[in-house]
């Protein structure tokens, strides 16, 4: 955290080092793995910066706020892995869903179905939107 008191009530909670820099943390933490919790205007940098550490890396979502950002950040992660890369960036429609299986293994889909499910006026026509996503989806990445 950025804030030296949230840090040090982190530490003492938690037992551990604590950091308001993450920079210093990549040089003196050997950890397996770091989870990006940052505002997403922040996702890219300092991704970028955990992945040229070599951890193995949890961002929120979005991966993102740029398309491009987001494939640069999964072509660096499969320069240290040949695990699978999933991506999610707020995927709605087939077209967004096809733009990030070009570059990535693996759609996150998850928002959109809550959402034609809030959209319906009722189970069953939440199901059936449910269902329509699914088929359109599914042409995106086939």
């Amino acid at each position: 955290d950025i804030k030296q008191d949230v840090v040090n009530k982190a530490s003492k909670i938690y037992n551990c080092n604590g950091y308001t820099d993450y920079k210093e943390m990549l040089e003196k933490e050997d950890v397996e793995a770091v989870s990006v919790c940052v505002p997403s205007s922040l996702h890219y940098t300092v991704s970028k910066d955990v992945i040229e550490h070599g951890f193995n890396i949890l961002v929120e979502k979005p991966l993102c706020l740029d398309a491009n950002e987001a494939e640069d950040l999964v072509n660096r992660v499969r320069k240290f892995t040949k695990l699978p890369v999933c991506v999610g960036l707020g995927v709605s429609n087939s077209a967004q869903a096809k733009s990030v299986a070009d570059y990535a293994d693996g759609v996150i889909v998850g928002s959109a179905f809550i959402n034609a499910l809030n959209g319906a006026s009722d189970f069953k026509s939440g199901v059936v939107a449910v269902n329509k996503l699914a088929k359109e989806l599914k042409v995106g990445i086939s």
